[in-house]
């Protein structure tokens, strides 16, 4: 890659201050917390088409920077796109980069104008009436001028003001809480429902992939791992998460999860038509399964492998560990080692009668006859149904 510019430093009369002070927040937002809980994952997901998703964080900003450009050896030199624009997003404490292409941003825009278009139609079901009568009350409505000069046709030293316009008119997408959901903004930023959820792990690359069916390490009738089994795989439009310790891969057209793959001691991904048989395809695996998806271009395999494997090499699953475990060892866990049945009834015995506020009981053989403290010196203080009794008493 031949960079044209490398951490443009755009000027002063090019950003305005409003932008400026935007990302002198960036600090601030990397303390923020979520209150987007693990339950979340749960939750009935809708249809990537559907307008009314909110994968992001309410009343956080979401600040985007346009760091660098550049420009691709090859064939791409003698399109209108030649340029790779390079931006970092910054939303609660998530940093990730995203790469587009001039005619992505131009996608964008258009899809703004028709959707802006509809939103001015006061007519429609509720859901549409509410988001036109909230774009309708905001008071920028108005979308910053986009450059629609071609890339070929801008000049090397005009192009940190480009930079700059690309910028503002990104930033105000983003501010407005109506467009910013909108799935062409969401697909355009790689965001889902999954990428901002507490426990899931900090956000990493996401996007489209075409999946391969199949690849799975076990004998069915459609596991793609002999030839004759190859000719009834087919791909399917799929969207894939990049998370510290997992993929995992979204069906678009009800939202739900369809598969997540482990990062383990033998992960591994790889792309190019040597080592998968196709220049476009992305090969990964791990000890349960290999995952074959298709990507739109041999760049595109190459950056989704570069991520994935950043993502392992930094996962604490993909590292030896002490006899050979998946895990590392962990210190003040709530987890306890008894070497006998008698320290972990007295460790019962002692949790119950800390109990404050509710008692969670399961079990495959329930006997409140026994005894948690033996010898029974106290009469029946420890007794599991007299100190149920007695925890019930106090507690209610």
């Amino acid at each position: 890659m031949e960079s044209v510019m490398s951490n443009a430093t755009l000027d002063s009369e090019v950003l305005s201050d409003f932008s400026k002070k935007r990302f002198n927040m960036r600090t601030e937002m990397a303390e923020g917390t979520t209150d987007k809980g693990y339950k979340m994952v749960y939750e009935k997901r809708k249809p990537f088409t559907d307008k009314d998703r909110f994968p992001f964080v309410e009343n956080n900003d979401i600040i985007v920077q346009i760091t660098d450009v550049g420009q691709i050896s090859g064939r791409s030199e003698r399109t209108l796109n030649p340029n790779l624009y390079f931006m970092e997003i910054h939303h609660m404490n998530c940093i990730w980069t995203v790469r587009r292409r001039y005619h992505h941003f131009l996608k964008l825009h258009e899809e703004m104008l028709i959707y802006k278009a509809t939103l001015n139609i006061p007519f429609g079901d509720q859901n549409h009436r509410e988001r036109s009568r909230a774009y309708r009350e905001k008071s920028q409505r108005r979308l910053p001028h986009f450059p629609r000069t071609p890339d070929a046709l801008v000049r090397s030293k005009n192009m940190a003001k480009r930079m700059a316009h690309l910028q503002k008119y990104l930033q105000a997408v983003l501010d407005n809480q109506v467009l910013q959901n909108h799935p062409s903004v969401l697909e355009f930023f790689e965001v889902s429902e999954l990428s901002f959820i507490d426990e899931l792990g900090l956000k990493a690359k996401e996007g489209w992939v075409f999946k391969k069916s199949g690849g799975h390490h076990v004998l069915s009738g459609i596991c793609s791992c002999c030839p004759s089994c190859k000719i009834k795989a087919r791909y399917s439009k799929r969207w894939l998460i990049t998370k510290d310790s997992f993929l995992a891969y979204m069906r678009p057209n009800d939202g739900e999860t369809r598969g997540v793959m482990l990062f383990d001691k033998s992960f591994s991904a790889q792309c190019g038509k040597e080592d998968t048989g196709r220049s476009k395809c992305l090969v990964i695996s791990n000890q349960h399964r290999t995952l074959r998806v298709r990507c739109t271009s041999k760049l595109a395999a190459r950056e989704w492998m570069v991520e994935i494997l950043k993502a392992a090499k930094g996962s604490e699953y993909c590292q030896a560990h002490q006899h050979g475990s998946f895990a590392p060892v962990r210190m003040q866990t709530f987890a306890h080692w008894f070497a006998d049945g008698e320290l972990y009834f007295q460790s019962i015995a002692d949790t119950l009668e800390a109990a404050q506020e509710e008692i969670f009981i399961t079990d495959w053989w329930f006997n409140p006859d026994i005894y948690l403290k033996r010898p029974a010196v106290e009469g029946n203080k420890w007794k599991v149904d007299e100190l149920l009794k007695r925890k019930a008493v106090s507690i209610s």
